[in-house]
């Protein structure tokens, strides 16, 4: 109900502000989410703590998506419209794919978790 929620009034402000001043704002969501999470890992194993820290990480996903998509559909040319959209959502799923993949191997490393949403954080603050 939350994500749906977040999907409809995502739309919504897309419309209204515009879809490339919306995704700035969601990579400042998403930086200062990695940012403070990782900053704040002594307090992960407090119930409370984690409990909104795993929601508002089910919430990243579709923020971004609702901010990105207007955004990767205005890129796309008419005559090839359905394939090149097409061609982006694969991109972006397996990016997804890349980077669990990636933060899999750096812990199986021995790279402390913090450290990996450091690094995530750093490539968000540097693709915004």
């Amino acid at each position: 109900l939350l994500v749906l929620g977040i999907v409809l009034v995502g739309g919504w402000l897309a419309d209204r502000f515009g879809a490339q001043r919306l995704i700035r704002y969601v990579f400042i969501y998403h930086f200062a989410y990695l940012a403070l999470m990782s900053a704040l890992h002594h307090f992960w194993p407090d119930r409370q703590f984690a409990t909104v820290g795993l929601v508002l990480w089910n919430t990243m996903d579709p923020v971004l998506s609702v901010a990105a998509m207007p955004l990767l559909m205005a890129l796309c040319r008419p005559a090839v419209e359905g394939s090149q959209f097409t061609a982006y959502m694969a991109l972006v799923n397996a990016c997804d794919i890349l980077g669990a993949l990636i933060a899999g191997h750096a812990q199986q490393w021995a790279v402390p978790a913090p450290v990996i949403g450091g690094v995530a954080a750093a490539l968000v603050a540097g693709a915004g």
